[in-house]
């Protein structure tokens, strides 16, 4: 069942994250259960990505933090499912530190359990890529609702302590309110501004894991968990996670804000002379 289900959510998360043709045939199928249901003006989707990343870049950041390690941690766990193994239990603790544990096969090496391991930290920038491409090619609603529903089937399958339960469940009410009230725009912009926050929220945690791992040793952080199985690639692994999730978050602002950046760059421009 963990199986299928991490199919179900990695499968079109990676297809959206990547924005490829998988041909004409596949693609009409996948439009007939997928409606196009519109998108925003690229002023909108540009505005309200630097929105999200200017949140991220403010104390008002602690309000969302829980998010970006939700996602980090549903990483872990769906991948590990994938892969062969039984996601158990997510648990995320008002520090907003978390945990994914699961059940791994008994032939498994270190190559699975590093791949696993490796996941979590890029998770939030590609959910970030995969919202903004969903918005752009319009799926606004499909997108919204799917993000939902992932965040529910973790809120009853996964997570099992009490601030984890509290928050996602909070976090699922908010989704069904804004779906059932809020118009598309609403919805496009709610969107894409998680994505602007998801970018830079990745990239804060990356960072963050560098120091940890050069100044706390013994830490348990996922580079140190990677460094356990190839002995002596901590710092390595560390510097590889923050350049893979800088890359995908910059190619994210790449793609909500490049079709706008021209107007932007005037409307600098006018506010300095």
């Amino acid at each position: 069942m963990m199986w299928l289900l991490s199919l179900i959510i990695l499968l079109p998360t990676g297809w959206m994250a990547l924005d490829i043709s998988i041909g004409d045939q596949i693609n009409r199928g996948i439009e007939s259960l997928i409606s196009t249901d519109g998108t925003l003006a690229d002023q909108k989707i540009a505005i309200a990505f630097i929105a999200g990343a200017l949140v991220a870049a403010t104390p008002i950041h602690i309000i969302l933090r829980y998010l970006a390690t939700l996602v980090h941690e549903l990483g872990h766990a769906f991948t590990a499912g994938i892969l062969g193994a039984r996601p158990r239990t997510i648990t995320i603790a008002p520090s907003s530190s978390g945990l994914a544990t699961y059940e791994a096969p008994r032939s498994w090496g270190r190559g699975r359990i590093s791949i696993v391991t490796f996941t979590g930290y890029p998770a939030p920038a590609i959910a970030s890529l995969a919202a903004i491409n969903a918005v752009r090619s319009g799926h606004i609603y499909a997108w919204f609702l799917f993000a939902s529903i992932t965040l529910a089937t973790s809120l009853i399958l996964l997570i099992r302590n009490a601030w984890g339960i509290t928050w996602t469940l909070s976090s699922v009410v908010a989704c069904y309110f804004i779906a059932k009230y809020a118009s598309l725009e609403i919805l496009g912009i709610v969107l894409v501004g998680l994505s602007g926050y998801l970018a830079i929220e990745g990239i804060r945690h990356t960072w963050a894991q560098i120091q940890i791992v050069r100044l706390h040793r013994g830490s348990g952080c996922d580079a140190e968990k990677i460094g356990d199985a190839w002995p002596g690639t901590s710092g390595f692994f560390a510097w590889v996670h923050l350049i893979t999730v800088v890359c995908i978050s910059a190619y994210a602002a790449t793609r909500a804000v490049s079709p706008y950046s021209q107007e932007i760059v005037d409307w600098v421009q006018q506010q300095m002379n």
